[in-house]
C-alpha cells in the first residue's frame, strides 16, 4: 500500500498500513531540498537549534531533550516500520521544536517514533558545522574513494579521533541506533541505505553556500553513511550493539561520560571491554580456564534501564565459555581485580556464576545469604583450584553466596577502598542530579577491572529484583550486599552501624536508578 504522506496523530489508535520497502522506493529515492542544499545552518537565536553541540553541552553532557528522543528512538526505533522515512505533521513538530527551543519542557514519551524522528533529525541537520564536521568535509568523502574495506575502516576511525569529544560521542550513540533498526529490517523495513539516504545529509554539510558545486556529493555521503551503519562494531567496537541507550551520564570503563569533553579515542576503546555475561544453557558441565574465549551469545536478557552506557539491556546477552583444560592461573579470591582480569575480561568462573544465578536464581528469595560452609567451601575451593565444576548440578544459593565472598575479599574493595569516604557522602547529595553526577564522578576515578565487574553485577541484581517468582526488592538486595562491596581501610567495624545504612542507600539508590529514566554512568 502506498505511504500518506502525513502521519496524522488524531489516527494513532487506527490500524497501522502494513508498508513494503518497494512502496517507499520513490519517496526515498528522489532528494528532498534539505539534501541537495546542505548549506550550515545559522544560529537562530534558540536554546538548542542551530548551535554548535559543544556549546550547548553543559559540563559536558547532552542536553535532557536530546537524551530524551534517543532513548524513545532506541526503544520504539527498531520496532518500528519506516523510521526516519516517514513524514508525521509538521505543525506539530514544528510546534514541539519551538518549545524545545526555548527550553520548555516536553514529554517525548507522549510523542510519536515518527515526531521524534523528524525532530532529531532536524537537529542534527542544523547542528553548526554539521555532526561531522564541516572541516572534515573533504576527507569525509574521501573515504568513499578509497576500495579496500580496512583502509576505509582505517579512515573513518582516524576521522573519529579528529572529531570534537561531544560530536564522536553523539555519532557514536546514533549509529548504535541506526545499527539496531537496520539490523531489525524485517520488522522496521528499513536498510542501511534507506537510513542513509535520509539520514546522510544531514550529518555531513559544507559551511558556505549551496552554489559551490558540491551537490553531486550526495550519493558519496550516502556511500560514506551506509557503509558506516553496516560496520558499525568494527567502527566503533565489537560490543556496541550490546550497549544501550547512553545519556550524558553514561561512559565506557576507563573514559568519561558519553558528551564529556574526552577524546574519541576513549569514546571508542568500547571495543576493548568484556562484552557480556551469557545464560549458561543446560549443557553446560565444566568451568574452563579463567581466561577462554567467549563462546556464542544465548538469549538477550531483558535489563534495558538507565545507567548508561553500559547497563544491561535487550540486546546485552550472556556469554559461556567453550571447556578448555585447566590452565594454571593464581587465585581469584583475594586479589585486587587489575590482577585477574586478562584483556579487560572477566574471569569465566565469574561468568558463570553470574551465569547460573541469572538463569536459576529469579525463583528464590534466599540469594547471596551466606550458605552452609561445607558446601560454600566447597565450590570455592574448586573454584580456586580450577578443578572441572558441573554448573548445573550446583546450588544456585550456595553459587550466589560464593560469588558475594567473591565481591567481598576483592583487594581493596570493588568500589575502592581510596573513594571510601566519597562514596559515603552520596546519600548527603540534596537531588537527584547531585546524586547522579556524583557517582558518575567516581566511577571515572575507580579501576577498569572494577568498572567492568560493577555493571555486570548491577545487570545482575535488577534481573532478580524484576523477576515476578520472589519477593527481593532493591533494599533487600542491597542490604544483603552494600557491605561487601566497599568497604575502608582503617575501620574495622565499616560493615555495621550508620555506616552500612549509608552503603545500603547507595546501592539501593543504584539499583533504583537501573529501572528510571536517569543514568548513573554503570
Amino acid at each position: 500500500t502506498k505511504i500518506n504522506n502525513s502521519v496524522d496523530m488524531k489516527e494513532k489508535t487506527l490500524k497501522k498500513q502494513r508498508t513494503s520497502t518497494s512502496s517507499w522506493w520513490h519517496s526515498i529515492s528522489v532528494p528532498h531540498p534539505d539534501q541537495i542544499c546542505t548549506t550550515q545552518n545559522l544560529n537562530n537565536g534558540g536554546k538548542l537549534f542551530g548551535r554548535e553541540l559543544g556549546s550547548i553541552c553543559q559540563d559536558g553532557n547532552l542536553p535532557s531533550a536530546i537524551l530524551d528522543m534517543l532513548s524513545l528512538l532506541k526503544r520504539e526505533g527498531p520496532t518500528t516500520e519506516g523510521v526516519f522515512l516517514l513524514r508525521p505533521s509538521i505543525t506539530l513538530c514544528q510546534t514541539i521544536k519551538d518549545k524545545l527551543d526555548s527550553e520548555e519542557e516536553v514529554d517525548m514519551n507522549k510523542q510519536s517514533v515518527h515526531v521524534v524522528s523528524w525532530i532529531f533529525k532536524d537537529f542534527l541537520k542544523k547542528i553548526e558545522g554539521s555532526l561531522m564536521t564541516s572541516k572534515l568535509y573533504d576527507e569525509w568523502i574521501a573515504v568513499t574513494k578509497k576500495v579496500d574495506e580496512e583502509e576505509k575502516l582505517a579512515a573513518v576511525q582516524s576521522l573519529l579521533d579528529k572529531l570534537p569529544p561531544a560530536n564522536a560521542a553523539l555519532l557514536r550513540q546514533f549509529f548504535q541506533i541506526l545499527y539496531e533498526i537496520k539490523s531489525n529490517s524485517p520488522v522496521t523495513e528499513m536498510s542501511s541505505y534507506h537510513l542513509s539516504v535520509g539520514i546522510a545529509p544531514c550529518l555531513l554539510f559544507m559551511p558556505s553556500s549551496c552554489n559551490n558545486g558540491r551537490t553531486k556529493d550526495i550519493a558519496k555521503k550516502i556511500s560514506l553513511v551506509t557503509f558506516m551503519i553496516e560496520n558499525c562494531p568494527k567502527i566503533f567496537g565489537e560490543d556496541v550493539v550490546a550497549v544501550p541507550y547512553e545519556t550524558s551520564l553514561s561512559h565506557p570503563p576507563g573514559a568519561k561520560s558519553s558528551c564529556s569533553l574526552n577524546t574519541a579515542a576513549n569514546i571508542r576503546n568500547v571495543k576493548k571491554t568484556e562484552r557480556g555475561l551469557s545464560r549458561c544453557p543446560a549443557g553446560r558441565t565444566c568451568t574452563p580456564g579463567y581466561h577462554a574465549r567467549p563462546g556464542s551469545p544465548a538469549a538477550p536478557l531483558p535489563c534495558e534501564g538507565p545507567l548508561g552506557v553500559y547497563t544491561c539491556s535487550t540486546t546485552i546477552t550472556y556469554i559461556v565459555s567453550p571447556n578448555r583444560l585447566r590452565s594454571t592461573k593464581k587465585s581469584l579470591f583475594g586479589q585486587p581485580l587489575t590482577s585477574i582480569f586478562e584483556d579487560n575480561k572477566l574471569p569465566t568462573p565469574i561468568i558463570d556464576m553470574m551465569s547460573i544465578i541469572a538463569e536459576k536464581g529469579q525463583s528464590s528469595d534466599h540469594l547471596f545469604k551466606t550458605m552452609s560452609e561445607n558446601s560454600h567451601c566447597s565450590l570455592r575451593d574448586k573454584i580456586d583450584t580450577e578443578l572441572c565444576i558441573k554448573w548445573n548440578e550446583e546450588c544456585v544459593l550456595v553459587v550466589a553466596s560464593v560469588l558475594k565472598d567473591f565481591i567481598s575479599n576483592i583487594d581493596g574493595s570493588l568500589l575502592t577502598s581510596n573513594l571510601y569516604e566519597n562514596w559515603l557522602t552520596i546519600p548527603d547529595e540534596g537531588t537527584l542530579a547531585g546524586k547522579i553526577s556524583a557517582i558518575q564522578s567516581l566511577l571515572q576515578q575507580i579501576p577498569e577491572p572494577n568498572f567492568i565487574l560493577l555493571k555486570y553485577l548491577i545487570c545482575l541484581l535488577v534481573i532478580i529484583k524484576d523477576s515476578p517468582m520472589n519477593k527481593l526488592d532493591t533494599k533487600r538486595l542491597s542490604i544483603r550486599l552494600a557491605p561487601h562491596v566497599l568497604w575502608g581501610w582503617t575501620s574495622s567495624n565499616s560493615l555495621f552501624g550508620k555506616v552500612v545504612s549509608r552503603k545500603v542507600k547507595g546501592s539501593d539508590f543504584c539499583l533504583w536508578k537501573q529501572n528510571s529514566n536517569c543514568d548513573t554512568g554503570i
